[in-house]
């Protein structure tokens, strides 16, 4: 059986909306599906809204938000050693682009990128994603998607999820 990792940016209850729904939808189509996430945001916004089910969350506290990028706190080991964790399953992230500096293929959900958003173009940070192999990225985006994001290959726009 496929296994798909979904990691999920922990700013904002619209990332994991999206993957409470992902991964209902992936699970009942027979597949297996880990969440690796902030498990105490992802807990809190399943119990605001009622929702039951046993989701499978790897608890990622470490994962940035914005107010990190904006810190200048990065997390590339982290990443780096989450990548090599989950290097045999489809990654889907959400929101961010640092698992594809490992990890050459997946699917990414986006509208903007963090570190494109929060940090000096100069910023040494910024070198880290010239590796980046866009060919072999899905990239998922909806109505509100940056202009740099959509001149990406393989850039599929759609309905916001949830909606």
């Amino acid at each position: 059986m496929k296994t798909i990792s979904i990691i999920v940016c922990p700013n904002g209850f619209g990332h994991i909306r999206r993957s409470c729904q992902l991964y209902n939808s992936l699970t009942a189509a027979g597949y297996k599906v880990k969440i690796y996430t902030d498990k105490d945001q992802f807990n809190d916004y399943i119990l605001s809204k009622n929702i039951t089910n046993n989701f499978d969350i790897s608890n990622c506290s470490w994962l940035p938000i914005a107010n990190d990028y904006k810190k200048n706190q990065f997390k590339l080991d982290e990443f780096r050693n989450l990548s090599e964790k989950i290097s045999n399953s489809l990654i889907i992230s959400d929101n961010y682009l640092e698992p594809f500096i490992y990890n050459k293929k997946g699917i990414l959900l986006a509208n903007f990128f963090l570190h494109k958003e929060l940090l000096d173009q100069d910023h040494e940070y910024m070198n880290s994603f010239n590796s980046i192999q866009w060919n072999d990225i899905n990239l998922v985006t909806s109505i509100f998607t940056m202009p740099y994001i959509k001149e990406k290959p393989n850039s599929l726009k759609i309905p916001l999820i949830g909606e």
